[in-house]
């Protein structure tokens, strides 16, 4: 009894941990954290994924943390619990087969972890993984549901349905169990009016941002090539028996093709799990590795932490307790361009508002203006061809009506990396009339 309360207490103290630290340390505020978060605002808003506004991703975490958002209020604290609950529970799964060694996963994924939907894949991952050691006659329907809502998660993992039928006793109901949850989806997008976007968004778009998107000339693909050889290593070793080993190999996609450190820490953590099960490693070694790896990614997350924490941060016009950044820290310069921007759309009310950059999201959430396809313009989000084909769909718009554009000129410029689509902007910059400029934005109109 005093063991499970232990327990208890551990891992709720490990929750918080991760509440403080994605919340009010990790980064300033990431991309990836208002978009998902904003995904999510969106259909409580009534708005139609692929249809009313673009997401790359399958639709089952939005929908997920919209749940989250109705019952609990829609603040951007509320996600980062909700991350946070997924980063523990995934230690804790881990913690069922190599102990405390779960740490390693737990410090891994504070890295980086605001990530929602692909951590929320990590967490069926895990839960697949605990089920395998489960000997239920209930595993040949379990495992292709789980399956499958980590394809409804992130497309790309439709590579784990190779093991999984490979395994199966019962391959007949195991299709079954696919082909059901495949006509259940089909019929949301039917009734949705929106199959047509969705395969143009999550899958045509797919080859647009494999080529514009692809890092995997980092420190970190290496590592991730050495880790696909070591899960394929026990893999032939065992005759294929290691059914885990397999599930973790399919799922090192999740790292391609963006091997940067936040997608590499993703592929990293079933590895570990797989790496300190190893009967062959002594208790020594065991206790050695985890120490030295232990030491690195907690390096790396002070640095990560250290650098962001530098720069000045405030609370967002003291991020009143009506706004969804309420507790929330952001850059400095932010305060400063967003009541700029604000001033400049007051000053245009009957143009059309396009706010085109990395930004749009916070902008328009603070502001509270209903958000669209164009405030995610970067490279692959947008479907096949798709700056040639926002950049008519403006064009058209703009002949009928007038326009506002607040354009990103940091991202126009490419001075630093990011994923904006440089077409889009370009075009805005070089064809409609200047009325401001920053050091960070400019505003333009027809």
């Amino acid at each position: 009894m005093k063991k499970k309360m232990l327990k208890i207490v551990i891992f709720l103290l490990l929750t918080l941990i991760a509440i403080v630290h994605s919340f009010y340390l990790t980064n300033l505020y990431s991309y990836d954290e208002i978009w998902n978060y904003g995904f999510a605002k969106n259909i409580l808003d009534g708005l139609i994924p692929y249809k009313d506004f673009n997401m790359i991703i399958p639709p089952l975490f939005p929908y997920i943390t919209a749940g989250i958002l109705f019952i609990f209020g829609k603040k951007l604290i509320v996600y980062h619990i909700l991350m946070a609950v997924l980063v523990t529970g995934i230690t804790y799964l881990a913690s069922k087969k190599i102990g405390w060694y779960s740490f390693l996963i737990y410090s891994c994924l504070l890295i980086y972890s605001t990530n929602g939907y692909n951590i929320n894949s990590l967490f069926l991952l895990f839960l697949l993984l605990t089920i395998l050691d489960k000997k239920t006659n209930k595993q040949e329907i379990l495992i292709p549901i789980i399956i499958s809502l980590m394809i409804q998660t992130k497309q790309t993992l439709v590579l784990l349905i190779i093991p999984n039928i490979i395994y199966s006793k019962n391959k007949k109901k195991t299709i079954a169990v696919y082909f059901v949850c495949f006509l259940l989806f089909l019929t949301y997008l039917l009734i949705n009016n929106n199959l047509i976007e969705f395969i143009d968004y999550c899958f045509l778009g797919m080859f647009e941002f494999t080529e514009k998107n692809n890092l995997t000339r980092t420190y970190y693909f290496p590592i991730e090539l050495v880790s696909c050889i070591f899960l394929l290593q026990i893999l032939i070793k065992t005759k294929g028996e290691r059914k885990d080993a397999f599930y973790c190999l399919m799922y090192q996609i999740i790292t391609f093709p963006i091997t940067d450190i936040s997608h590499f820490v993703l592929g990293w953590a079933p590895v570990i799990y797989i790496l300190f099960q190893k009967k062959e490693l002594t208790k020594f070694i065991k206790i050695s590795t985890f120490l030295v790896l232990l030491t690195i990614q907690v390096s790396i997350l002070f640095m990560n932490d250290y650098v962001t924490s530098i720069k000045p941060r405030i609370y967002l016009d003291h991020n009143t307790s009506n706004t969804f950044l309420e507790g929330r820290l952001t850059p400095i310069i932010t305060e400063n361009y967003i009541s700029t921007m604000k001033e400049l759309i007051q000053r245009y009310p009957d143009h059309k508002l396009y706010i085109l950059g990395n930004y749009s999201y916070l902008v328009k959430l603070y502001l509270d203006i209903p958000i669209n396809k164009y405030d995610l313009i970067n490279d692959g989000n947008m479907g096949y061809h798709g700056s040639q084909k926002y950049i008519q769909e403006i064009k058209k718009d703009c002949q009928n009506q007038s326009c506002l554009f607040i354009v990103n000129d940091m991202e126009l410029t490419k001075k630093s990396y990011n994923q904006t689509n440089a077409e889009i902007l370009e075009y805005v910059t070089k064809n409609y009339n200047k009325i401001y400029s920053s050091s960070v934005f400019g505003g333009y109109i027809t």
